[in-house]
């Protein structure tokens, strides 16, 4: 298949597992792709095809993910459009405003973008540049300081590049967060929840690193 078609594109990718914004009606098309071509490589490469040639956000975005999703071979890829994604002011047709989700008021335009300092920062790390993983899982962190996996994976690279001690104590340092404190919320039934997920992902890779959790300093007040 030739030319550009990036509603194809999205759907194709959608398809594949990727929450991409996409036009319904080519999802019939899509999935003959997928048939014939299965889920894999080939799949992926074709999305990146269908994106075309021009320089505009989707383009950038798509081929991130879709790069990102075909591994460490395409790591240079992967950093080349999320970078070029990053220095745009985004895609306009990717979910914006904001919505609660599991009790925590989320931005959709920073959850987007921490998406692809994830992207970046994993491209980075497959390709060793680890203190280049270290500071874009750090800006993902920032845009989005309730994702602890963006604080797990920082550590993880502090502990590749011979610093275990600084890994332990950046996610000690989680353990003062305003969002490391379980708290309660109702979900759209009514019903009272427990969201301790943050907690939950930082005190199990500290047990990881070290065999057992020290003793939690005063952590902050939880929040919506």
């Amino acid at each position: 298949m030739n030319g550009e078609n990036r509603e194809l594109a999205s759907a194709l990718l959608f398809l594949l597992g990727e929450q991409v914004p996409h036009d319904g009606r080519y999802e019939r098309e899509a999935a003959e792709i997928l048939e014939k071509d299965g889920e894999g490589k080939k799949a992926l490469l074709q999305v990146i095809s269908l994106c075309g040639e021009s320089d505009t956000p989707g383009r950038y975005y798509l081929c991130t993910k879709a790069y990102s999703r075909l591994g460490e071979g395409y790591s240079a890829q992967t950093v080349r459009f999320a970078r070029a994604y990053l220095a745009t002011p985004g895609w306009d047709a990717l979910p914006s405003g904001r919505k609660i989700e599991e009790g925590i008021q989320v931005d959709l335009d920073a959850q987007n973008r921490a998406g692809i300092y994830e992207d970046l920062a994993d491209a980075c790390s497959a390709m060793g540049r680890l203190e280049l993983a270290i500071s874009n899982y750090k800006e993902a962190f920032r845009l989005e300081p309730y994702n602890a996996m963006y604080a797990v994976k920082a550590a993880n690279a502090m502990a590749r590049i011979g610093k275990p001690e600084e890994a332990r104590d950046f996610l000690l340092l989680q353990k003062r967060s305003f969002f490391y404190r379980p708290f309660r919320y109702r979900d759209a039934l009514g019903r009272s929840c427990v969201n301790d997920e943050f907690r939950r992902t930082i005190d199990f890779h500290l047990e990881r690193q070290a065999g057992s959790p020290e003793e939690s300093p005063e952590p902050g007040r939880p929040g919506v």
